[in-house]
């Protein structure tokens, strides 16, 4: 490419983009569209004083609260303190993540991905215990599990079908 050419170029895209600077809104949409498409999504944390209570119940909010959000289905969730929790009906989790403290997970409900691979990420010295949690048979159901804490799946109601990926950490196992 010759100079001549090189320089009207990037000074015809200057000029273009000129419009920019006059309209710094327009950035803030772009950098928001731009988020949203890489896959950067909000959390919902579980409330942090060990109260028991169904996944479908108000307790969720922003880290720090307050937990008053109702559970909002597909968002990933975040336990950081010791937590007790009801699975109790086939609604579709996202990632979780086990930041601190014994999460313990009741299933009353048959568990579901929505068909895809989520992502269990326990922390170091985090521990989420799943009790009597059937899992789903639809197709594209599995797991990762990440993080240095441990996972015990404990005694399921049902054979668990799908994918699952160890990253780091432990998994438990009942015996049979």
């Amino acid at each position: 490419m010759n100079r001549s050419l090189h320089t009207t170029t990037n000074y015809m895209f200057a000029k273009r983009m000129n419009w920019l600077k006059k309209y710094p809104s327009v950035w803030v949409f772009f950098t928001v569209m731009l988020l949203s498409v890489t896959g950067v999504q909000a959390q919902q944390y579980w409330r942090v004083d060990n109260v028991g209570a169904a996944l479908n119940t108000a307790n969720w909010g922003p880290l720090g609260g307050p937990y008053t959000n109702a559970y909002v289905a597909g968002i990933p969730i975040v336990f950081t303190a010791n937590s007790a929790i009801t699975y109790s009906y086939a609604i579709a989790v996202n990632n979780i993540s086990v930041t601190g403290g014994t999460t313990n997970w009741t299933g009353a409900g048959t568990y579901t991905t929505g068909g895809a691979v989520r992502t269990v990420d326990i922390a170091a010295g985090a521990t989420l215990t799943w009790n009597a949690q059937p899992v789903s048979f639809v197709a594209g159901n599995g797991f990762i599990k990440n993080g240095a804490g441990t996972w015990n799946i404990g005694t399921q109601a049902n054979n668990y079908p799908a994918g699952f990926t160890m990253n780091a950490g432990t998994v438990t196992l009942p015996r049979n």
